[in-house]
């Protein structure tokens, strides 16, 4: 999972003096270390971004023997903090680990051995694959230990974060100037997290997703049933693209130029939040950074990568050894438009305003990272989508299934002209 904070009054402007004064960010910085153990904050004199990382047990209810582990990353210092996300937690979108990224040790001091995948095949690097942390903000990202690590016995374990950072720099080759110039080399090369102690209450055994490469080619009844379903999906995923352009924001030309407005759509509210009366609106400067801007953008990706002249196209594969049976399809985010169909999937309704295979191939392409990021799993199930609406618009535009239900929703609602 990934969460961006809000910001707060700090700004990305470097302090002239030699000394800066203590920031928000420290001082919450100080009192988040304190309440988490005691730490207290370094005096570090902070020139450039500076990252300091916490962990912290999650406060979900235990699950299954899943040991999930919240990862604060908190840029202290005056500039933007890029994080390679193949280098750290974030080159997935679920839980999973794709790296040795922990120490962990027994109650002897003897390390575990990590025992996870790799990150996968990335390419060469671009700006998309960073996580951007402006100055004075903070990212989150929850993992799931057992998908790396094997506990063998009950007991309590220390565990610590460590990465090595700017491991990565922009191909120049590949990469838009713009993009090149965009990335800021990081002052830092290594971090740690504070060390904190997990009681395990049972041996939990290594969570694994490899898949056995020799059972994963389609028959052709599978294939048909998928590639009958592919095109409609793109063509509804354009659909959806559309709504957001001509219902809820519409345009008119004055003065020679296109100006936008807002139409509140319950379709559009019920999957992705009302936005702020000030929002940006499509004609203006900051629309891209916004929450709308970021459903229409979104929206029209997944539709250019249901189009095989344009991308290398899905990657198809069959069989999900190890997932539960109510699980349609997979996709493998860190490989890329690589997904992989379940049993499930194939007993699925063709179109269908809950679950359907059309809308299961909507959810699995908008996981990936090829230059736009990747929707999460937040969460699954209308309601708890309807409710994340409401509650969380920024997780509710980067959560999968509310892709999912607005692409595929025909539901008739009763709402004034466009005119009105």
């Amino acid at each position: 999972m990934l969460h961006i904070a809000p910001r707060g009054e700090r700004t990305g402007t470097r302090n002239a003096s030699p000394r800066p004064p203590r920031s928000n960010a420290r001082r919450w910085l100080a009192s988040l270390l304190v309440a988490l153990g005691g730490l207290t904050a370094s005096h570090t004199s902070y020139a450039e971004s500076h990252l300091e990382v916490v962990i912290r047990e999650t406060t979900r209810p235990p699950d299954e023997g899943r040991i999930l582990i919240d990862t604060t990353f908190i840029n202290t210092g005056d500039a933007p903090f890029f994080l390679h996300m193949p280098s750290t937690l974030f080159g997935r979108t679920d839980d999973g680990l794709h790296g040795d990224r922990f120490i962990i040790k027994d109650a002897d001091g003897k390390r575990l051995s990590y025992r996870g995948q790799g990150a996968g095949s990335w390419g060469r690097p671009r700006l998309s694959h960073f996580v951007v942390i402006p100055a004075g903000e903070t990212v989150h990202k929850e993992v799931d230990l057992t998908t790396g690590y094997e506990f063998p016995v009950a007991g309590d374990f220390t565990v610590r974060f460590a990465a090595e950072l700017n491991v990565a720099s922009l191909d120049l080759e590949s990469a838009p100037r713009a993009e090149v110039e965009a990335v800021l080399e990081n002052s830092q090369s290594s971090v740690e997290s504070n060390e904190i102690v997990i009681h395990v209450r049972a041996a939990s055994p290594l969570r694994t997703t490899v898949f056995d490469p020799l059972d994963d080619t389609c028959n052709a009844a599978q294939l048909a049933s998928i590639n009958e379903a592919l095109p409609i999906a793109k063509e509804k995923a354009y659909k959806a693209h559309a709504f957001i352009v001509t219902d809820a924001y519409p345009f008119s030309i004055q003065n020679g130029q296109l100006v936008y407005r807002y139409v509140p759509k319950q379709r559009f509210e019920r999957w992705f939040g009302a936005p702020p009366i000030a929002a940006p609106l499509p004609h203006e400067a900051a629309w891209n950074a916004s929450d709308s801007g970021e459903v229409k953008s979104a929206l029209l990706v997944v539709h250019s990568r249901l189009i095989p002249d344009q991308t290398p196209g899905i990657v198809i594969k069959c069989g999900c050894p190890g997932s539960a049976p109510t699980v349609a399809a997979k996709a493998e985010d860190h490989n890329l438009y690589l997904v992989r169909f379940c049993p499930a999937f194939f007993s699925l309704p063709l179109v269908d305003n809950t679950v359907s295979r059309v809308g299961t191939i909507v959810h699995e392409m908008s996981h990936f990272y090829d230059g736009f990021p990747g929707r999460s799993d937040y969460v699954y199930g209308k309601s708890k989508c309807e409710a994340l609406a409401k509650t969380d618009r920024w997780k509710a535009v980067r959560n999968a299934d509310n892709f999912e239900f607005f692409t595929m929703d025909t539901t008739p609602y009763e709402e004034l002209p466009k005119s009105e």
